[in-house]
């Protein structure tokens, strides 16, 4: 019979640092995660897309930050946001072009 070996881990610490834990809790925190709509009267585009899970009043709010998509035909690729406004109650995101348009119920993350 082989005993486990047993291993010292801290697990509040990031290599032996309990400040970058800390700045990776907080910085996993600004992680958004969204998911496509393509409801009337809106489709997706391969730059265009709405997400009925994302509702920021704030136009140009996401501006600069990037959407790596999570699921779907795109999933693993990146692009920019270039604007984003509400839209009913939509968020609707214009981003940097993209392989495809993402389809219904597609998820990302906006990093």
């Amino acid at each position: 019979r082989v005993e486990p070996t047993l291993i010292d881990v801290n697990v509040d610490s990031i290599d032996g640092s309990i400040a970058a834990a800390v700045r990776l809790a907080l910085s996993a925190g600004q992680i958004i995660p969204g998911t496509v709509d393509t409801g009337a009267p809106h489709t997706p585009t391969t730059q265009v897309f709405e997400a009925d899970d994302i509702t920021e009043a704030t136009t140009s709010h996401y501006v600069g930050r990037l959407i790596l998509w999570t699921s779907g035909d795109l999933a693993g690729q990146m692009a920019r946001i270039q604007t984003y406004i509400l839209v009913g109650s939509n968020g609707r995101f214009t981003v940097s072009t993209m392989t495809e348009a993402p389809a219904n119920n597609d998820t990302f993350i906006v990093i």
